[in-house]
């Protein structure tokens, strides 16, 4: 199934057969590891096959661990994966964290990072997968996480990047999933892609929320 996304060119997810355009942010619940790892081996496994630049950012301990574990869930590609080289693979506390802190400046900026460096060697299509984990959003301010993840929707809108964020539902509160459901305008959940009826876009998004941004530099392009 084909979802217009965006006035990009088509990806193919790598998920249920579905489709959509770059430049999209989808939110995928699950509920468990090996959800998550179908979630995630589909994205990556068509990423190779497409040959897109392909980062993520993951709750394990070990890069190496994730690897290992995906090059043995493509057997019948192992030789394809396994000399593959444009996945980057990132511990999500790592990531999230600076000196035990979480700043959505900064996540934006890894992002703006991200673009420029991919801008110099490519330029790829990315694929940017990550998982968040409980741990990482209780070091947030209260509207930190929803600023960033709002932005992200400006950020990719022009740009030939899928961004798929990950959130165990068991491991967040219902208000933190709805908060959250409020910046992505697509939702994963139990392997169907649909129009997040929750969606407030960016500008409405800061709208709604300007107490939090009041004399902060908060969210918007950049």
């Amino acid at each position: 199934m084909h979802f217009e996304t965006s006035k990009q060119t088509k990806l193919n997810l790598g998920i249920g057969g579905h489709t959509c355009n770059w430049g999209t942010h989808i939110c995928g619940l699950f509920e468990s590891e090996l959800e998550r790892d179908n979630i995630v081996s589909g994205l990556l496994r068509q990423g190779v096959l497409d040959k897109d630049q392909q980062y993520y950012i993951h709750t394990n301990n070990n890069d190496m661990e994730v690897k290992t574990k995906l090059e043995s869930e493509f057997t019948e590609d192992n030789s394809c994966f396994a000399n593959y080289r444009n996945i980057k693979y990132t511990q999500a506390e790592t990531y999230y964290r600076n000196k035990d802190k979480v700043s959505a400046s900064k996540l934006k900026q890894k992002l703006m990072d991200i673009n420029k460096e991919n801008e110099i060697m490519g330029p790829f299509k990315v694929r940017a997968i990550g998982e968040m984990p409980s741990s990482t959003v209780s070091a947030f301010d209260e509207y930190e996480l929803a600023d960033y993840e709002s932005w992200v929707n400006d950020f990719i809108v022009d740009k030939p990047w899928l961004c798929f964020c990950l959130y165990n539902i068991n491991k967040f509160s219902g208000s933190t999933i709805m908060q959250i459901l409020q910046t992505h305008p697509y939702i994963l959940n139990r392997g169907v892609i649909t129009h997040n009826p929750f969606y407030t876009p960016p500008d409405q998004w800061i709208e709604n929320n300007k107490k939090f941004f009041k004399g902060k530099k908060g969210n918007g392009k950049q």
